[in-house]
C-alpha cells in the first residue's frame, strides 16, 4: 500500500506541474505569453482579435481561422470584446462550462492608444463564484500606447469569466488576446490516480 501511495504522489506531482499535453493549432501568441499558451488542456480556448478600433461602439469576436482561434469546446463567438469609446470602457466576456473538478488558467493581453498619462486602471473580474488568483498590470508609454495584462488562475472553473476596465482618454484598441486552459484540480488528479492504481493492484492480486 505504501508503494501504491508513493506512485500516486509522483503521478500527481508530474501531472499538476505540466497540466498540458499535445500542441493545438497555433493561434498568434501575445508578447510574453505564458508557457501554457497554445497547449492542449482538458478544455482550452485561445483567441486573437486584430481590433484596430478607433471610435464608436463595437462588439467583436476573434476570427474563426486557425491564426486567431483554437478550442476543443467553444465557438469563436463565445469569446467577445465589447468596446465603448463614449464611456471609455472595455469588457471581455469568455464563455465556459462549469466543472467543479477543473480549474482555469487565464491570460488576457490588450493594447491600444490614449491621450491620458494616468498610469493606472481599475478593473472588475467577475468569475461567477470562482476565486481568481493572479494579477493585472497596466502601462502607458510616453507616446500614449497602453497595455493591459491579466494573468492568473480561477478555482474552481467558473461558468464564465468577464473582465471590465476603464481606459481614461482611450483613442484606440489595437490588439486583443485571450486564452484559457482548464485542467484537473490537483486533488482530483490524485483521487483519479489512486483509483486507477488500486484497480491495477486488485487485478494483479486476482
Amino acid at each position: 500500500m505504501r508503494r501504491l501511495l508513493t506512485i500516486c504522489t509522483v503521478l500527481c506531482i508530474i501531472l499538476s506541474l505540466t497540466g498540458v499535453s499535445l500542441a493545438v493549432p497555433m493561434v498568434i501568441s501575445p508578447p510574453d505569453a505564458p508557457s501554457w499558451w497554445n497547449a492542449e488542456g482538458t478544455l482550452y480556448a485561445y483567441g486573437y482579435w486584430e481590433a484596430n478600433i478607433t471610435g464608436g461602439e463595437a462588439i467583436i469576436s476573434p476570427p474563426a481561422d486557425s491564426d486567431h482561434w483554437a478550442s476543443n469546446y467553444l465557438e469563436n463567438d463565445d469569446f467577445e470584446a465589447s468596446i465603448g469609446f463614449s464611456d471609455q470602457t472595455i469588457k471581455i466576456e469568455l464563455g465556459n462550462l462549469f466543472r467543479q473538478d477543473l480549474y482555469k488558467q487565464i491570460y488576457v493581453y490588450i493594447t491600444g492608444t490614449t491621450t491620458s498619462t494616468i498610469n493606472n486602471v481599475e478593473d472588475i473580474v467577475d468569475t461567477d463564484g470562482g476565486i481568481f488568483y493572479g494579477e493585472q498590470t497596466w502601462n502607458i508609454t510616453e507616446n500614449g500606447e497602453w497595455t493591459y495584462v491579466l494573468e492568473g488562475e480561477i478555482h474552481p472553473q467558473p461558468a464564465f469569466a468577464n473582465i471590465w476596465f476603464n481606459v481614461p482618454g482611450m483613442t484606440s484598441v489595437t490588439n486583443i488576446w485571450a486564452g484559457e486552459n482548464c485542467i484537473p484540480e490537483p486533488t482530483t488528479i490524485c483521487m483519479l490516480g489512486l483509483g486507477v492504481l488500486s484497480l491495477i493492484r486488485r487485478k494483479k492480486l486476482a
